[in-house]
């Protein structure tokens, strides 16, 4: 998917465009250009075709949603995916590696997993596994989805603002 493409659909399906493309991001879909989507619904806005703030609104509720869903996914099937993956050297050394954070940073990993590239997406799936709290994940998250979210579309944003005005 090129960002010709993907600005294209953002501008011809507008909010429900963010909020979907947000949401598959979130989920975890293994070979999805998440990297890109939130600097181009930033670079739209700052081209005035979407407003900034439902913007920054429609990707929150996309990733809370996709949120949700991927923790009680991981919850609902930690068994399986425990016995699937148990063999894994590399997922059990991630996994182990996950839960002594946790263990270690208490609440404040939630927030903090949020802002690390590849854990951010695949958090909500181990925290699921690992059965945390879901209020304290899910508020503490919550947070962490918003700054990243603001700051990577802020990114896209002022470069094109600051280019029109």
């Amino acid at each position: 998917m090129t960002i010709e493409l993907l600005q294209g659909y953002i501008i011809e399906h507008g909010l429900m465009a963010v909020l979907g493309l947000i949401f598959v991001e979130y989920t975890g879909l293994p070979g999805y250009p998440g990297a890109v989507v939130l600097p181009a619904i930033g670079m739209i806005s700052g081209g005035g075709l979407l407003s900034l703030p439902m913007a920054m609104g429609a990707a929150f509720i996309g990733a809370s949603i996709a949120t949700i869903v991927a923790y009680f996914f991981g919850f609902q099937f930690a068994d399986w995916v425990m016995k699937r993956f148990a063999k894994n050297k590399k997922f059990n050394q991630f996994y182990i590696k996950l839960q002594k954070y946790l263990e270690e940073k208490g609440s404040v990993a939630f927030f903090i997993m949020r802002l690390i590239p590849i854990c951010r997406v695949l958090s909500s799936h181990i925290c699921g596994i690992l059965r945390c709290d879901f209020k304290k994940y899910f508020i503490l998250s919550s947070i962490g989805n918003a700054v990243y979210i603001g700051a990577n579309i802020l990114i896209g944003f002022m470069p094109i603002y600051l280019h029109l005005n």
